[in-house]
Protein backbone atom coordinates (compact mmCIF):
# COMPACT_ATOMS: atom_id res chain seq x y z
CA UNK A 1 0.00 0.00 0.00
CA UNK A 2 1.51 3.32 -1.10
CA UNK A 3 0.72 6.79 0.09
CA UNK A 4 0.93 10.09 -1.72
CA UNK A 5 3.00 11.68 1.03
CA UNK A 6 6.33 11.02 -0.69
CA UNK A 7 5.30 12.44 -4.07
CA UNK A 8 6.61 15.92 -4.92
CA UNK A 9 4.06 18.69 -4.92
CA UNK A 10 3.52 20.27 -8.35
CA UNK A 11 2.43 23.89 -8.63
CA UNK A 12 -1.02 24.50 -10.01
CA UNK A 13 -1.98 27.24 -12.41
CA UNK A 14 -3.23 29.70 -9.84
CA UNK A 15 -3.77 33.36 -10.64
CA UNK A 16 -0.52 34.23 -8.85
CA UNK A 17 1.50 31.80 -10.96
CA UNK A 18 -0.11 33.05 -14.17
CA UNK A 19 0.65 36.67 -13.26
CA UNK A 20 4.26 35.75 -12.55
CA UNK A 21 4.57 33.95 -15.88
CA UNK A 22 2.99 36.88 -17.72
CA UNK A 23 5.40 39.27 -16.00
CA UNK A 24 8.37 37.19 -17.14
CA UNK A 25 7.11 37.17 -20.72
CA UNK A 26 6.58 40.93 -20.56
CA UNK A 27 10.17 41.46 -19.41
CA UNK A 28 11.46 39.27 -22.23
CA UNK A 29 9.34 41.17 -24.76
CA UNK A 30 10.55 44.58 -23.51
CA UNK A 31 14.19 43.48 -23.64
CA UNK A 32 13.59 42.18 -27.17
CA UNK A 33 12.03 45.47 -28.25
CA UNK A 34 14.94 47.43 -26.77
CA UNK A 35 17.42 45.19 -28.59
CA UNK A 36 15.43 45.56 -31.81
CA UNK A 37 15.36 49.36 -31.42
CA UNK A 38 19.13 49.46 -30.94
CA UNK A 39 19.56 47.27 -34.02
CA UNK A 40 17.21 49.54 -36.00
CA UNK A 41 19.09 52.69 -34.97
CA UNK A 42 22.38 51.05 -35.96
CA UNK A 43 20.84 50.06 -39.28
CA UNK A 44 19.65 53.61 -39.94
CA UNK A 45 22.92 55.19 -38.84
CA UNK A 46 25.07 53.06 -41.17
CA UNK A 47 22.52 52.88 -43.98
CA UNK A 48 24.85 54.13 -46.72
CA UNK A 49 27.65 51.81 -45.70
CA UNK A 50 25.31 48.82 -45.41
CA UNK A 51 23.86 49.26 -48.89
CA UNK A 52 27.29 50.08 -50.33
CA UNK A 53 28.48 46.62 -49.31
CA UNK A 54 25.17 45.05 -50.41
CA UNK A 55 24.18 43.58 -47.04
CA UNK A 56 21.02 45.66 -46.60
CA UNK A 57 18.63 42.77 -47.17
CA UNK A 58 20.45 40.65 -44.59
CA UNK A 59 20.15 43.42 -41.97
CA UNK A 60 16.50 43.96 -42.83
CA UNK A 61 15.56 40.29 -42.40
CA UNK A 62 17.46 40.05 -39.11
CA UNK A 63 15.49 43.12 -37.97
CA UNK A 64 12.21 41.47 -38.99
CA UNK A 65 13.05 38.27 -37.10
CA UNK A 66 13.96 40.20 -33.94
CA UNK A 67 10.82 42.31 -34.10
CA UNK A 68 8.58 39.33 -34.84
CA UNK A 69 10.06 37.33 -31.97
CA UNK A 70 9.59 40.09 -29.40
CA UNK A 71 6.05 40.89 -30.55
CA UNK A 72 5.00 37.22 -30.58
CA UNK A 73 6.49 36.81 -27.09
CA UNK A 74 4.33 39.68 -25.91
CA UNK A 75 1.22 38.53 -27.73
CA UNK A 76 1.27 34.85 -26.82
CA UNK A 77 3.04 35.04 -23.46
CA UNK A 78 1.82 38.17 -21.74
CA UNK A 79 -1.73 38.36 -23.00
CA UNK A 80 -3.41 35.24 -21.63
CA UNK A 81 -6.51 35.19 -23.79
CA UNK A 82 -9.12 32.47 -23.81
CA UNK A 83 -12.02 32.07 -26.19
CA UNK A 84 -15.08 29.85 -25.98
CA UNK A 85 -17.26 28.90 -28.90
CA UNK A 86 -20.74 27.43 -28.64
CA UNK A 87 -22.55 26.58 -31.81
CA UNK A 88 -26.09 25.46 -32.48
CA UNK A 89 -27.23 23.50 -35.49
CA UNK A 90 -30.44 24.80 -37.03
Amino acid sequence: MTTNQNLPQTPTNTQENLKLAAKNYAIIAVVGLIFTSIFLLTFLHYLDLIFKHDIGEWFFYILLVLLGTSISTFLFGTMNSVATYKGHVL
